[in-house]
């Protein structure tokens, strides 16, 4: 908005200067050079004083509401609502419109009305115009940040935290994203000289952990390998009341010190980090639970009264009907209602936001220690020292069931997802339950009273605590408890310490058996050299054989060859022998004849023939003689050599059965050799596992301790930024203050000068008329 200023030449025309109002050029030139520096020193003074003195509190009724009416009223009032909003009443402002709510305490930048009025937002309010006057906006960002007040005596609430932890109640669905806790420090911040009682167990309702209580921390086990996932510190005193928020994405902590104090610690169950803490009790906080939509958090405890906050730590209302002790309390799965039980037996249904009472729940005699809600909403359970189990109505509180879960007194109960619940009693029994109160499961008995009991939905197993800190954890059919969990973890530099003493004894185990293994991996290597020789030697052997053997079967076959030869030669040389005399005697018997009968052709031809064949026969005897000889002397030379090869025979085969027995020998040596380095190796890979077990774990006890140094580190850095933020917040908001003051001196000045304009412009006109007459 401008403001017009009007003269004779000017006919009215509207002048402007950035959003402030600018005076026709012959009215700035009267302004003296003196009187400037005599505004800025009264602007400059005025400031300095305002600095000095406390900044007064803008509220809303003395500072919003005016510019609200002017700005806003016509479109957003009682009677006309538009969007639903109503900006002439702070109770209706507050609540917000069609949108939801519009101003956020302590932000104007984070409220949906601020930015509609400076047009960050659309759509842009006024709508269609130019944005209010800046020292108007400012009025409204000093109201906002500093708190939104009703009026001089309202107090500002804190701020909200950065992070919106709302949630819409899933009911009985699993969540989209599984809420596993991220990486936790695993070093406990009090180890007791023995475990403590476990007061608290809580399961989260969609995944496979479990928080526990201890002193001064609260524990994270896997329910699945029963492995320690996460040390969470509460150094607010002793964790009392332990509960996972439906979705399971929040852990809330309750508890403090027993006539000391006593809050609720609200835990990020996935970041693994804290987001807020509530309640200042006086006590102690024995029962604590968040709502399903995560905006609600109600506490009790010694003092007999039931708080319920928002998770900013703002209180929304008290409950003051008990008259013992709160010893058990939550919200109903679809956030409706609370029940709330006392040491007394008194058990009461409320309107979760209202506070307004719906009903009691009559009928136990004692102390009150459960009270759980099916997940659907449709049934709730209460225990009770009285020994009694009460399954109600969730709708109308009737009670549809009740059973005795233990004579001596019910200490702990809750509903399965399946329906089923599960007890625990002072005569140390754990049980599992239908609906109807029919016995399904009876463990083992642990060793003292049960204090608190919880059931895995995930991994389908049961868990309980005892007076003594022991817990056993049990599969759903079994009653033997098939493991452990320990509340009183050691240190990780005690770990640490055990392991390195397991690692050298393991050390010291291993040394002899490697210098066993390695001698008889020396003999066996030896050994096999030995027998790779004579093998070897045996192959040498054996090939030798072959050849002698293959001249051997020669030499003989010579043998024989010639034989058959110097008899056939021999039986031809007999007969030509025994021939030649007969030849002889023909011839001579033939010359007589030729002497007797005289010069005959025909004899002489015979004779001549005879005489041939005489010398034929002589050439062929002293043929058949030579090589009777020359087979005898092959003869000779094949037997003396069979006499040498049946020798070298001889040997070599001796030599190979000497071998093969040596051989056998030594194999047999080898594999008992090997059969017991076979033993000496498992052994050996026991001791050499046993090794690597502390190996491992002493790197990863190292590793979890550098963790948690490093985390702790940036944590307290992280503190200390936050603490410097929340410090300029303060400054930016104390600065803020003394801009909205200057600016408001500055809006005054020019007011008074614009007056002292219209003054002059009046006096100018009344000159001319003067003038003109």
């Amino acid at each position: 908005m401008t403001t017009q200023y009007e003269n004779s030449t000017a006919k009215g025309k509207q002048w402007t200067f950035g959003s402030h109002p600018r005076p026709p050029f012959g009215s700035r030139q009267r302004l003296s050079s003196l009187a400037c520096v005599s505004c800025l020193c009264a602007l400059l003074a005025t400031t300095l004083h305002a600095q000095e003195k406390p900044a007064a509190k803008v509220t809303f009724d003395d500072h919003a509401k005016p510019v609200l009416m002017q700005r806003c009223s016509t479109c957003h009032n009682g009677e006309r609502k538009e969007g639903d909003l109503d900006v002439t009443n702070f109770t209706n402002l507050m609540i917000g419109g069609g949108s939801g709510e519009v101003i956020e305490p302590g932000s104007a930048d984070d409220s949906y009305l601020f930015n509609l009025v400076t047009h960050e937002d659309s759509p842009e309010m006024p709508p269609g115009g130019d944005k209010i006057p800046d020292p108007q906006i400012e009025i409204l960002r000093k109201w906002i940040d500093g708190g939104a007040l009703e009026n001089s005596g309202s107090v500002a609430k804190k701020r909200k935290p950065k992070t919106d932890y709302s949630a819409v109640s899933a009911g009985d669905k699993r969540p989209e994203v599984e809420p596993v806790p991220s990486r936790l420090p695993l070093v406990p911040q009090l180890v007791a000289p023995r475990p403590s009682t476990v007061h608290s167990l809580a399961t989260n309702p969609w995944s496979p952990y479990i928080a526990m209580s201890s002193p001064q921390q609260v524990l994270i086990y896997r329910t699945n390998d029963l492995g320690l996932r996460g040390v969470i510190p509460f150094p607010e005193g002793q964790p009392e009341s332990i509960r996972f928020s439906r979705n399971g994405s929040l852990l809330l902590i309750g508890g403090g010190k027993p006539g000391a104090n006593g809050k609720v610690l609200v835990w990020d169950a996935v970041k693994g980090r804290r987001v807020a803490v509530v309640g200042d009790e006086l006590d102690s906080v024995l029962a604590s639970d968040i709502n399903p939509s995560q905006t609600l958090i109600a506490l009790g405890g010694p003092k007999k009264i039931v708080r319920v906050y928002g998770i900013d730590g703002e209180l929304v209302y008290e409950l003051n009907k008990h008259t013992e002790w709160i010893t058990a309390l939550q919200f109903s799965p679809d956030g409706k209602f609370l029940v709330t039980g006392d040491r007394n037996g008194g058990v009461h249904a409320w309107e979760a936001d209202t506070g307004n009472e719906v009903l009691t729940l009559g009928g136990h005699k004692k102390a009150i220690t459960a009270i759980d809600w099916r997940i659907d909403g449709k049934l709730v359970v209460t225990a009770s020292e009285d020994g009694t189990v009460r399954v109600w109505d969730g709708a109308n509180g009737k009670q549809i069931k009740s059973w005795t879960g233990c004579s001596a007194g019910v200490t702990s109960a809750s509903f399965t997802r399946d329906g089923l619940v599960v007890t625990g009693g002072r005569d140390r029994l754990v049980r599992v339950w239908d609906q109807n109160g029919k016995q399904l499961h009876q463990y083992e008995a642990m060793p003292d009273q049960v204090t608190s009991v919880a059931y895995c939905s995930e991994t389908n197993r049961v868990i309980a605590g005892d007076w003594t800190g022991k817990i056993n954890v049990w599969e759903k059919a079994n009653p033997k408890p098939i493991g452990t969990l320990n509340c009183n973890p050691p240190t990780i530099e005690s770990r640490i310490a055990a392991v390195t003493r397991q690692l050298q004894s393991a050390e010291a185990a291993l040394k002899p058996l490697n210098e066993q293994a390695a001698t008889l991996d020396s003999q066996i290597a030896a050994m096999k050299a030995d027998n790779d020789a004579e093998v070897a030697s045996r192959t040498a052997t054996d090939m030798a054989l072959k050849s002698v053997m293959e001249k051997l079967a020669n030499a003989d076959q010579l043998l024989k060859t010639t034989v058959g030869q110097q008899e056939a030669w021999k039986k031809e040389l007999t007969g030509k022998e025994k021939a030649a005399p007969q030849l002889d005697a023909s011839i001579a018997s033939a010359k007589s004849a030729l002497a007797s009968l005289g010069d005959d052709a025909e004899i002489k031809d015979t004779i001549a023939k005879l005489e041939a064949r005489k010398a034929t026969l002589a050439q062929r005897i002293g043929v058949l003689k030579t090589q009777v000889q020359q087979v005898a002397t092959k003869q000779e030379t094949a037997k003396a050599q069979i006499a040498t090869l049946s020798v070298e025979r001889d040997n070599s085969q001796k030599q190979l059965v000497s071998l093969n027995a040596s051989i056998a020998a030594r194999e047999m040596e080898i594999g008992k050799a090997n059969d017991q380095r076979v033993k000496l190796q498992a052994a050996l890979d026991k001791a050499k596992a046993d090794v690597e077990q502390p190996k491992g774990a002493l790197a990863f006890w190292n590793g979890e301790l550098q963790f948690a140094k490093v985390l702790a580190d940036l944590e307290s850095t992280l503190i200390t930024a936050e603490a410097d933020e929340n410090a300029k917040l303060d400054e930016v908001d104390a600065a803020k203050e003394k801009l909205a003051a200057a600016q408001a001196v500055v809006h005054q000045a020019e007011q008074k000068r614009a007056e002292s304009a219209k003054q002059i412009d009046s006096i100018e006109q009344q000159i001319e008329t003067l003038k003109a007459n």
